[in-house]
């Protein structure tokens, strides 16, 4: 075969084998590369070898065959020479670094980048890749904190080495970072100054999907009006170019960041530091912005007696000034209508539902002038002080399960036989008093734990189920809970208060 129709055969293999992995082929891609290496192990350039090579671990590890996957690495490695252009070698071994993380081999990723990216100090290219990949272990190992060091370190060496492109991507990777960290505001101003920098750049690509990752924040906060507003605006900008970065932008708005305890935990750890720093400095601004990141983190650990306490302390601080916060207030009202709906109180729960929905109507409505929008703000903002006054002179003091009366107040027990009634120690009506707002869920221990221990989400090796059995054990005796049917332990896992 003439050397010229070697060629090109080599380069059709390596197009199906591209083909079939984008169908999610992965055993005939896997076939294509392999009859590709055949042919380029006969070449003369590195370069072709190494394309191949890369091809062969990929299409290995998608096909599930991580042997060889990493033997095929390994080749590549092993392969290298110090002939070859440095940037080239450096290069090369940054992808291979990134195959591994790939297959969650962390150490032979940062031994590789050590060894074979970083010596490489003259190519900045290949010192963003390496950053970046980083970047991309210590998410792995849940470890933002170091992670975002990185992605900065690559968006500012990128930015020196005028790659624009891949300063915008380590902008998004920055700002995952911050949201897994809980910092919010942040994450957010990082999007931001990304689609400023894309627009800059004249990268719509970017752009679009730097919008798409806003829409993605606001949603996740609550906030639908901006969300869509965003998610809108990049599906707009998509559609001036190719069906791909449609795709390409559609992709970004489904998958929801990350709603795990640890986010949930983290975003109320940041917002109470920002809260005591900004409470000392006197910026209510940062201070109610803070403010809602908890509240949207306690509702989503199910701690909902502390979202209307932090809702409440909100009211307290914007005062008289409710004008200058009223889409803010509008995505409030919702967190706690869910919260209320938490605390086993419709009635409630729908009444804020409706506010915020008001509140939200007002806003969306491009008809009213901003004088009419005022005037009608105006008439909610009494509704909304009378109904916090009204639900913090009403919050649950009394409870009735199975014939028992517990009234908070009294911080007694009383009724089924208990006379005279038993009283509760302070810690023990905290405790109980968590468990009544959790009614029929599973309680963990740490989560209890935390509603009397500051700090115990901290000390999560803790053995807290221990530590609280024995309170529970008194609790129980007050109630006359005997046969454990009320305060109900669920083995391995923690408690539940039993539906009435």
């Amino acid at each position: 075969m003439a050397k010229q129709d070697t060629r090109k055969l080599w380069k059709d293999l390596l197009s199906d084998s591209r083909l079939y992995s984008e169908q999610q082929k992965w055993q005939l891609a896997l076939k294509h590369a392999k009859q590709a290496w055949r042919i380029a192990k006969t070449f003369d350039k590195s370069e072709e070898k190494y394309e191949t090579l890369l091809r062969v671990a990929q299409c290995s590890f998608d096909a599930g065959n991580s042997v060889l996957a990493r033997k095929t690495i390994q080749d590549i490695l092993s392969f290298m020479s110090s002939e070859d252009p440095e940037e080239k070698n450096a290069q090369v071994a940054a992808k291979c670094a990134e195959l591994y993380l790939d297959m969650g081999l962390l150490n032979e990723a940062r031994t590789i980048l050590n060894e074979r990216v970083f010596m490489c100090a003259n190519t900045l290219k290949a010192t963003v890749d390496a950053l970046s990949l980083f970047g991309r272990i210590f998410l792995a190992e849940k470890e933002p904190n170091k992670a975002l060091v990185y992605f900065k370190q690559a968006a500012h060496t990128a930015e020196s080495m005028n790659l624009k492109e891949n300063q915008i991507e380590e902008m998004w990777a920055m700002s995952l970072s911050y949201i897994l960290i809980g910092n919010y505001v942040e994450g957010i101003q990082v999007l931001e100054d990304s689609y400023a920098k894309a627009q800059e750049y004249n990268l719509n690509l970017h752009a679009a999907a730097s919008l798409a990752h806003l829409g993605q924040a606001y949603s996740d906060l609550g906030n639908l009006g901006l969300a869509g507003k965003y998610l809108y605006e990049a599906l707009e900008l998509s559609d001036e170019l190719t069906p791909d970065t449609r795709v390409y932008v559609l992709e970004r708005m489904f998958p929801k960041p990350d709603r795990s305890k640890m986010i949930y935990t983290n975003m109320i750890t940041t917002a109470d530091k920002y809260i005591k720093s900004s409470s000392k400095t006197g910026n209510n601004r940062i201070l109610i912005l803070h403010l809602r990141q908890k509240i949207i983190a306690l509702n989503g650990l199910g701690r909902y007696e502390e979202v209307q306490e932090a809702f409440a302390e909100i009211v307290d601080l914007i005062g008289s000034s409710f004008d200058l916060h009223w889409p803010l207030l509008g995505s409030l009202m919702s967190e706690l209508a869910i919260a209320l709906y938490g605390l086993n109180r419709p009635e409630n729960g729908k009444r804020a539902a409706e506010i915020a929905e008001r509140l939200q109507n007002i806003n969306s409505d491009s008809r009213l002038t901003k004088q009419r929008k005022n005037t009608r703000y105006q008439a909610i903002s009494q509704e909304i002080l009378n109904f916090i006054e009204y639900l913090e002179t009403n919050r649950v003091n009394v409870f009735c399960i199975r014939g028992r009366v517990i009234n908070f107040e009294k911080r007694s027990i009383s009724g089924a036989g208990i006379d005279p009634p038993n009283i509760l120690t302070r810690f023990e009506k905290t405790l109980l008093q968590y468990l009544i707002a959790h009614q029929g869920k599973v309680c963990e221990p740490i989560d209890v734990a935390a509603s009397v221990y500051e700090g115990a989400r901290n000390h999560p090796e803790r053995n807290w189920r221990a530590k609280l059995k024995p309170h529970m054990s008194k609790i129980r005796k007050k109630l006359g809970d005997v046969d454990c049917s009320i305060i109900i332990p669920v083995r391995n896992k923690g408690w539940r208060l039993a539906d009435d």
